[in-house]
């Protein structure tokens, strides 16, 4: 048997649609965010993406530990921030669900 293999990889892809009410906030976007209390999220009026949200939209972030939530209110504080309210759950919450849900299916019994 010859030890000189190589390997390659292969890796099942997955078409991913997202709905016209989710935005997804980039590095650039997330810059903004100046400080988050709790589901309550701060941005610097700078961040145009930001100001376009509305009640029911999804924000979607990979940056830091990731954001995924549903956004309850939009306004501005006395101060010019941008403050976005949500029912946020962050993707380490989210991942652990989704674990646990796969844990106790079939793989092909869950829906995302």
């Amino acid at each position: 048997m010859d030890s000189n293999k190589t390997v390659f990889p292969a890796f099942a892809s997955l078409n991913i649609s997202l709905k016209p009410n989710t935005k997804v906030l980039d590095d650039d976007t997330m810059q903004y965010l100046v400080k988050q209390e709790d589901t309550t999220y701060f941005f610097d009026p700078q961040a145009t993406v930001i100001s376009a949200l509305n009640h029911g939209d999804v924000m979607i972030s990979s940056s830091g530990e990731g954001i995924l939530c549903r956004v309850t209110a939009v306004s501005t504080s006395s101060d010019g921030l941008i403050v976005v309210e949500t029912t946020g759950a962050s993707q380490v919450a989210i991942w652990k669900q989704l674990m646990s849900s796969l844990m106790q299916t079939k793989l092909g019994e869950v829906m995302f």
